[in-house]
């Protein structure tokens, strides 16, 4: 486990400290939660239009999914306890850090776990309409990568992140497959009351 956290923190001062000047405000802006509203309004726009009728079970697993996500994240944090990489003792004296530090702990991070996990989520739910859904996974990847850039997380936190939240996203999916064909089982046992007390 040491020799794992060492590399870690090798890769971490690596990437961390490849940067150009230009780019910084671009990651710091790439990894803000309010840059992203646009693109979350959009693809609301789309599950809306998309869904219609049973878009409240689509809605309240999006919900869960993010909720799974972020306090994931949160309860990883307290019992894990790893230190992000400007508290570590190892990294702390070079990590460049370009918006501050945040929250003592950084194991796993809620930025790749959320994001990873919206993308397979839609990518998901609608991969046979929209072909370029698979560039989500490009923009989650983008996320998580500015959150080293710009000092907050080791690789390995982005990377457990990441996979938490490709997990999560596919465990939701598959609840919203579930609960769509129990509506749609309802609807029809409904359905056949009201016809046969019509018709009987």
């Amino acid at each position: 486990m040491d020799y794992l956290q060492s590399i870690d923190e090798q890769l971490f001062l690596f990437l961390n400290s490849s940067y150009a000047s230009w780019l910084d405000p671009l990651m710091v802006w790439i990894s803000g939660t309010l840059t992203w509203i646009p693109l979350y309004l959009l693809l609301l726009y789309y599950i809306i239009k998309t869904r219609r009728i049973t878009v409240w079970i689509t809605l309240l697993c999006l919900v869960l999914l993010i909720v799974l996500t972020d306090q994931g994240s949160g309860f990883f944090k307290a019992w894990v306890e790893r230190p992000r990489p400007c508290y570590d003792v190892s990294t702390a004296p070079l990590a460049r850090l370009l918006t501050g530090c945040g929250g003592q702990y950084g194991f796993f991070s809620a930025h790749a776990a959320n994001t990873f996990g919206l993308a397979t989520f839609v990518f998901l739910l609608f991969r046979k309409k929209l072909f370029f859904l698979g560039l989500l996974f490009f923009w989650a990847f983008l996320v998580s990568y500015s959150r080293i850039y710009v000092g907050k997380h080791f690789p390995g936190d982005v990377l457990a992140g990441g996979i938490f939240g490709i997990f999560a996203g596919w465990v939701v999916y598959k609840a919203e497959v579930w609960f769509q064909d129990l509506y749609a089982w309802i609807t029809m046992l409904r359905l056949r009351s009201v016809f046969a007390r019509n018709y009987a």
